[in-house]
């Protein structure tokens, strides 16, 4: 069955009580994975509505140093999770291995 990228990310949401207010804001541990490489990272993530889509920036993502996007939208990429786990973001094209996990600070 496929699943719609914004429905997941909107679960995630729900079930880990991000959202205060209008706003979504909260800090996570992020693990990015890239070439046989694991970078793991805190920061604060928002999520942001757009026109037909959410997206999700990362604040602390070191663009520079890693060559990683910190803006994922549920347009351009696949959105995986599962209750308990890790929220999943995937490349649309190969949606083999996640490219980032994110786990809000308050699942510990």
């Amino acid at each position: 069955m496929k699943h719609s990228s914004t429905d997941q990310l909107l679960q995630f949401i729900s079930d880990n009580k991000l959202r205060s207010g209008q706003a979504i804001i909260f800090n996570a541990a992020i693990s990015y994975c890239k070439h046989n490489r694991v970078i793991k990272v805190n920061s604060e993530v928002h999520v942001i509505t757009l026109p037909g889509e959410l997206a999700m920036y990362i604040s602390e993502f070191f663009k520079e140093e890693y060559d990683i996007a910190e803006m994922y939208s549920t347009a351009s990429f696949d959105f995986r999770y599962t209750t308990g786990n890790a929220l999943e973001v995937r490349d649309i094209l190969t949606s083999a291995i996640p490219l980032i996990s994110i786990l809000p600070d308050n699942h510990f």
